[in-house]
């Protein structure tokens, strides 16, 4: 008898998905290795992150949403926070993110947000101050320098654990003009002599709540 036939085609099938597999696995194994590293590096640098609202959170991430009430209307708001490297001179507890501005009149804004506090807080934040700001950056604002444009609000206030308790010290009524539009040069974001603030409270939502239709919810 001669020696088994080999069929080199369905052996070189088996091998591209073999290394297919392996790739995919490779990839897995890294993803996961690298969330470990992530959440590593966040405990050492920002143990504060893990603990707003009281409560532990296995990632170093905290979103809200808050509904503002004005004599223009409601405001619907969201946030997405993560801690951020802070500043050199002090090094206070600094968080960048996003977040969703809907106006009275349905208009919707997806901002960024930049934010932080105003004195350490090692792994407890409740009854730390805090600072909020929302705009908006266009694509090509790094070329033009011109980083951050209209809507712009500014919160400030402290954890109330469970709550984000803050106002808006009359940036809501800068930002927009008396028909709703968004002010094209709003005179100013907070200031704390302002005649009306707006109470802004954010209460925790997961991160599947975050993605429903929050502007429909007043």
């Amino acid at each position: 008898m001669g020696p088994p036939s080999i069929d080199y085609a369905k052996k070189r099938r088996r091998g591209c998905l073999g290394c297919l597999a392996h790739m995919v696995w490779f990839l897995i194994g890294g993803l996961i290795v690298g969330c470990i590293f992530y959440v590593g590096m966040a405990h050492v640098f920002y143990p504060w992150a893990f603990n707003f609202s009281g409560h532990t959170h296995w990632l170093p991430i905290w979103q809200g949403v808050a509904h503002a009430h004005t004599d223009k209307g409601d405001y619907t708001l969201t946030l997405y926070l993560e801690p951020t490297r802070g500043g050199r001179t002090y090094n206070f507890p600094t968080v960048k993110g996003t977040g969703l501005l809907c106006t009275p009149r349905g208009d919707r804004f997806k901002l960024f947000i930049y934010g932080g506090m105003s004195e350490k807080a090692d792994a407890d934040s409740n009854g730390k101050t805090m600072w909020i700001r929302y705009y908006r950056h266009p694509f090509f604002g790094g070329i033009t320098g011109d980083y951050e444009q209209p809507p712009r609000l500014e919160l400030r206030g402290s954890w109330q654990n469970p709550d984000l308790v803050m106002d808006d010290g009359g940036s809501l009524a800068a930002a927009f003009l008396a028909d709703g539009s968004v002010s094209p040069r709003p005179h100013k974001w907070y200031h704390s002599d302002a005649k009306i603030k707006v109470p802004v409270v954010f209460h925790e939502v997961s991160a599947f709540q975050l993605w429903d239709d929050k502007c429909q919810a007043k």
